[in-house]
């Protein structure tokens, strides 16, 4: 089946016309498989939720609605929902529809195959109530994420020894939970990717601080570098043996962030660690605006591979079609895999569908003009960017 819209010229001429002549690809029919995206909220009545996703992004500014990104979401949620493109008449819609019908709606029309869900550091006071893990499995094939510095913050909350937390975190890992696709880790936004070596001690001595700081301030703080690099190493063992995804954060992931440590580089050392070689290393968002040194980590590490996240870092169009086409400057079609990063909301994972494949359609239309791609092998990947090279990754079941 080719992927070409038709009707359309595609006979070769000869000089200036064959690089000119226009080619259109056309990837709706194709299913796509988001390998990265947090819970969907599953409250009727959070008339603002929409709004507030947006504002969510690693992008968000003081002057909403004023970025390229803002108004092409509403644009694009309006005219799916059939209303006005504001944030009042968006939220009425849904409001109208509910949430299981504005999900129906969304995942239909996004042809998502299956998503895989992040267990939860963006939760915060106010969307608590209004975030289930119910509501996609309803409407979509889902797969969990353990994201390893939440888990380790919630365990810490619950025990006062560093040997209990300890087993108790090691035991949440190995063996593997039943339906769990992989890890993931936001070390990038906390402490970042330089990874280290650090001695069952340091960590402990950490642990007993960190418990001391609760203690005083009646709060959780954040969880210090020495702690996080200890338990990633300890994950990546957990890894390597069962050949599980572990994703990483990178690049710019919020205000938080400290961008010099969370370029993915960073994780070159523990890449040439024989002993985690087997463990898959999946780095999300493109590493934007680290995409190309992703790319070449991608290109020289066997277990490396790169996700195109077209939410977060909430890019114009014309930015997610440079991270992509930075991106197959180097890396492997093979190691290229798409993601969303939507955080909340149904219609945000839509719109990471529609705009990944825009993007997708944009930049292998230019491989084939520029003569790197024959069309019949941009077709070829351009299922695997959207649903092959997870469906292997991921050891999900083929349509055979």
């Amino acid at each position: 089946m080719s992927l070409l819209k038709k009707p359309r010229n595609l006979v070769a001429s000869q000089g200036n016309n064959q690089r000119q002549r226009e080619l259109h690809m056309d990837l709706w029919n194709i299913s796509a498989i988001d390998i990265h995206a947090h819970f969907l909220s599953a409250s009727d009545t959070a008339s603002d939720d929409f709004s507030i996703a947006l504002e969510r992004t690693a992008f968000a500014s003081e002057h909403p609605a004023q970025r390229l990104y803002d108004q092409r979401s509403l644009r694009d949620v309006g005219a799916l929902l059939g209303c006005e493109p504001t944030t009042e008449a968006i939220a009425t819609q849904c409001n109208n529809y509910g949430a299981e019908e504005v999900t129906r709606i969304c995942f239909e029309a996004a042809n998502l195959e299956a998503i895989f869900l992040d267990h939860g550091h963006h939760k915060s006071d106010r969307s608590e109530q209004s975030f289930s893990p119910t509501l996609p499995q309803k409407h979509i094939q889902s797969h969990q994420l353990i994201c390893l510095e939440s888990l380790a913050e919630h365990l810490i909350s619950k025990v006062d020894r560093f040997d209990v937390f300890l087993e108790w975190f090691r035991s949440e890992l190995d063996p593997l939970p039943q339906g769990c696709a992989g890890f993931q880790s936001i070390a990038a936004t906390r402490s970042g990717l330089d990874i280290h070596l650090v001695y069952p001690h340091v960590a402990e001595e950490c642990f007993y601080h960190l418990k001391h700081q609760q203690d005083e301030t009646r709060r959780h703080p954040s969880l210090p570098k020495e702690l996080i690099d200890f338990l990633l190493l300890i994950a990546f063992e957990v890894a390597a043996r069962y050949r599980i995804p572990l994703q990483f954060q990178a690049g710019f992931s919020g205000t938080r962030a400290d961008l010099r440590l969370a370029n993915p580089l960073h994780l070159r050392p523990i890449l040439e660690e024989s002993q985690y070689s087997e463990a898959p290393i999946v780095i999300l968002c493109g590493a934007y605006p680290y995409t190309q040194e992703a790319g070449i980590l991608s290109a020289l590490y066997q277990q490396v591979y790169v996700s195109l996240s077209t939410i977060v870092p909430g890019l114009s169009m014309a930015g997610i079609t440079n991270v992509l086409g930075q991106l197959l400057e180097c890396a492997p079609i093979s190691k290229i895999l798409y993601s969303s990063g939507g955080q909340a909301r149904p219609e945000l994972l839509y719109l990471g569908a529609k705009w990944g494949r825009m993007a997708l359609e944009k930049t292998l239309e230019e491989t084939i003009r520029n003569g790197d791609l024959t069309i019949q092998e941009a077709e070829k990947g351009a299922i695997a960017i959207l649903n092959s090279n997870a469906r292997r990754l991921y050891s999900l079941p083929t349509d055979d």
